[in-house]
């Protein structure tokens, strides 16, 4: 597995770029910025937006998960159709803070163990707290997104009538 919670990977359809759109559309439904009653009751697969170049949508869920993978692609042009190349990726809001939260923790497991060393901080279970902070965020980032990149790929491959052909 890797450290960062992405994915990226390419799937070959004989769909045409057309089709793509037309199974996206009936699949998708407009992205909305925040859902304070989340209800299966009518709702497509996925939210996002769709251009005739790929598109950028996430899955339709219906419990919080602000580790929900965030699904960028393009269409390129295929040997026998359309060539979808796939990224999956943490929502950038979520990504910075993760990114600025990792940062603070590792400075306080820098300053820790600079204290540690020279002598000015006796206990030695006091490394344990920023060490298991990283742990856990790692964690938490990593779980959360794997546990609906998993659920995500496979739907995305059935949706094109396509197969998977490399990996990122």
């Amino acid at each position: 597995m890797r450290f960062w919670p992405s994915d990226s990977f390419e799937i070959d359809t004989t769909l045409s770029r057309e089709d793509i759109i037309t199974h996206l559309n009936s699949s998708v439904q407009p992205g909305k910025p925040f859902r304070f009653f989340p209800s299966s009751a009518g709702h497509k697969n996925f939210r996002g937006q769709i251009s005739q170049d790929g598109f950028k949508i996430s899955r339709t869920i219906d419990y919080a998960n602000s580790f929900l993978s965030v699904i960028t692609d393009r269409f390129l042009p295929g040997q026998s159709g359309t060539k979808v190349a796939v990224h999956m990726s943490l929502h950038p809001f979520v990504g910075g803070f993760m990114y600025v939260w990792f940062g603070g923790i590792g400075l306080g497991f820098v300053v820790t163990m600079f204290g540690l060393f020279s002598g000015r901080v006796a206990a030695f279970p006091i490394v344990l707290i920023p060490s298991a902070m990283l742990v856990f965020g790692w964690a938490l980032a990593s779980g959360c997104f794997w546990f609906e990149a998993r659920r995500q790929k496979p739907v995305l491959i059935q949706m094109f009538r396509a197969w998977e052909t490399s990996q990122g």
